[in-house]
């Protein structure tokens, strides 16, 4: 009965200890997509700037219109389009969005619309970068193309564009803004085909040659570039894993384990480099056999975990390998069964280290992990096949 009770109360305190990670997870989920109020000024349409507070929803949503008021603790909010402003700024990140004029294809037929737009250059040809709406991207591979550039010159707005192609199993990739930029620099003969098609679909990239080209043309005159502080990208994801144990006297060994993680992107990498810490039950099982007494022993084991994990992609495309590694403390929980009828339980903790290859099919992932306690690799491998998804 003693037993009974103590077996309840314990489950019944897991679920508590459980209850902050479910609750954070919740909150971030909630933040990801609510959004918050950040610092700001918009730009109205005679060049007065209005100081105040925007919502700092994702880009895309930015691109379409904001929600801005004067005052934080303010419950008197302003929604502006495109085409009510001249343009607003994110203080903190330093990032300027102008109104720019937008032509593309829709159902058919084609559309001019009004969208906000990231200054990247300012000058005879500006550079502006505008991330797409979630129906407007077409990836098969390239990530890059989750957005497109703007070139500005007069009152022209020309479209910078790269598409990708699948025609049955024939695959290519279309840098279509390279010529256009032969269009636009053509009255420039210091910028040849060879730098042109050389120019990548990246801000870097860009900007140096409309740097080039807007020198060529007005040698006097210096451009202003805009170099704006991209935000670190946090995601929140869940995963769960098939385990198995390896070790020369285990076997029968199988386990499964689910849990949930934060990750946060480093755009200074490029973002290729991921760093993320989440929590995850694990329950394992299998048999040990001692040579030396002949004695067999089952054992079945709850991991409580913390992964600490770094992940780098060795690629920016839809479909991305990458490598993972890390630390995980652990809260493990064990218990003892013999073949003699003996039982016992025992609980400890301790950190395991991790590695493993895996590869990305856009927010869905799949990674094989081989983990250790402590450093080393030689008293038996967990190994772990896991499938997460990135929201």
């Amino acid at each position: 009965m003693t037993n009974c009770i103590y077996q309840k109360t314990n489950n019944h305190m897991k679920k508590i200890y459980l209850l902050p990670f479910i609750f954070l997870f919740g909150c971030f989920a909630a933040k990801a997509q609510k959004g918050y109020f950040v610092k700001a000024s918009i730009i109205k349409k005679n060049g007065d700037t209005l100081p105040g507070y925007i919502d700092r929803v994702r880009d895309s949503r930015l691109s379409e219109g904001i929600t801005f008021k004067q005052e934080t603790g303010s419950n008197t909010e302003q929604k502006f389009k495109p085409g009510d402003l001249e343009g607003f700024i994110l203080e903190d990140e330093h990032i300027i969005y102008e109104t720019v004029s937008y032509q593309h294809v829709k159902a058919g037929e084609n559309i001019l619309e009004r969208r906000f737009a990231i200054l990247l250059l300012k000058g005879y040809c500006s550079l502006y970068y505008l991330t797409l709406k979630e129906e407007e991207i077409k990836i098969i591979f390239e990530q890059s193309n989750d957005h497109i550039f703007l070139a500005k010159k007069g009152d022209a707005f020309t479209v910078l564009r790269q598409s990708e192609i699948m025609d049955d199993n024939t695959y290519s990739l279309n840098k279509d803004y390279t010529g256009e930029l032969k269009k636009l620099f053509s009255d420039c003969s210091s910028i040849n085909e060879n730098m042109i098609m050389k120019t990548e679909f990246s801000k870097k990239s860009m900007l140096k040659i409309f740097e080039k080209y807007n020198l060529c043309i007005q040698p006097g005159v210096p451009t202003q570039s805009y170099v704006n502080v991209e935000k670190v990208k946090i995601r929140v994801g869940i995963n769960a894993s098939y385990t198995f144990f390896n070790y020369r006297n285990a076997g029968n060994s199988s386990g499964i384990s689910g849990g949930f993680f934060i990750a946060v992107t480093n755009p200074d990498a490029n973002e290729r480099l991921s760093f993320s810490a989440g929590f995850n039950i694990t329950q394992l099982k299998y048999d040990l056999f001692y040579p030396a007494t002949l004695e067999k022993e089952k054992d079945n084991i709850t991991m409580y975990r913390l992964p600490l994990k770094g992940t780098y992609y060795l690629t920016r495309r839809k479909i991305a390998p990458f490598i993972s590694f890390g630390i995980i403390p652990n809260m493990i929980e064990v218990n003892y069964s013999g073949s003699t009828g003996y039982k016992h339980k025992d609980s400890y903790f301790t950190a395991f280290s991790s590695i493993g290859p895996g590869i990305s099919f856009g927010k869905l992932y799949v990674v094989f992990l081989a983990e250790q306690k402590g450093l080393t690799f030689g008293g038996g491998t967990y190994y772990n096949f896991q499938l997460g998804y990135i929201f």
